[in-house]
């Protein structure tokens, strides 16, 4: 089919493209995640790998414990269908939590967890996975767990898809995503400006950066935007990073990232 109809102006830029000639950083890592990755997606890099990354998915959730722990308690948590063997109550509930996150922390299937002191009843649990399913059981005693909404922890973003010429489609005008195929190596910027396309407005000088790790209809992991939208966006605020541009509507537009 021939083209047809031609634009007078060149588009400003495609998404995953380098917005400047300024100083940038970029890693070679390989696509970990279960498909093609898109460039100008935000990607976090794989637990337990030096090398791996993929999009930002929700693999941090929590467990609740309903009361204290007591003599007559038995615990087993289990993360993505691993699971510890039973914790006996041991002194205290502090110490028995405690002895409990120790098991976790030792699964297969988790990168690393922790215990939240502020009551001992919160159980912190990274997963490798990029999706994280936990539970937990005691028997016995009448205590009961709770896990909370899976999310994506913000410091372990780790960059943006950058836009290579070695890649396939992407270009303005067209429907097809510039991707990078499973298991085939990502430039990754940390340190730089890039296109990224954003769900929503953004003014700079008022709103808080978001990044998507839950994908809902329209809307796909990885891309930005100024709300949290019902816990499937990540506030970026505590990261260095910046975005450059006024944006009134949704569409392209440039961030500033500078990891370390």
């Amino acid at each position: 089919m021939s083209q047809t109809a031609y634009n007078i102006n060149q588009a400003a830029a495609i998404l995953g493209m380098l917005a400047d000639c300024s100083f940038k950083h970029t890693e070679s890592m390989i696509n970990n995640d279960a498909e093609a990755l898109p460039v100008g997606r935000a990607v976090m890099r794989v637990p337990a790998t030096e090398d791996q990354v993929r999009l930002v998915r929700p693999n941090y959730g929590t467990l609740t414990v309903s009361a204290d722990l007591d003599a007559t308690s038995s615990s087993i948590i289990t993360v993505n269908s691993v699971a510890t063997t039973a914790t006996v109550y041991a002194s205290s509930h502090a110490a028995t939590m405690a002895a409990i996150v120790v098991k976790v922390a030792a699964l297969s299937t988790v990168a690393k967890a922790w215990l939240d002191t502020t009551n001992n009843k919160i159980i912190h649990i990274v997963s490798k996975a990029a999706a994280n399913v936990s539970s937990g059981a005691t028997t016995v005693t009448a205590q009961t767990w709770a896990a909370g909404t899976t999310t994506f922890i913000e410091t372990d973003f780790f960059g943006i898809a950058q836009l290579s010429a070695r890649l396939e489609a992407g270009l303005p005008g067209t429907d097809s995503d510039a991707t990078y195929p499973v298991e085939g190596l990502v430039n990754v910027l940390r340190q730089g400006r890039i296109w990224v396309n954003f769900e929503t407005a953004f003014d700079p000088d008022k709103d808080t950066l978001y990044v998507r790790n839950i994908a809902d209809t329209g809307k796909y992991i990885g891309q930005f935007g100024n709300v949290a939208d019902s816990a499937k966006c990540v506030s970026l605020a505590s990261l260095p990073i910046r975005v450059l541009d006024i944006l009134t509507a949704a569409g392209m537009g440039r961030i500033e990232i500078n990891l370390p």
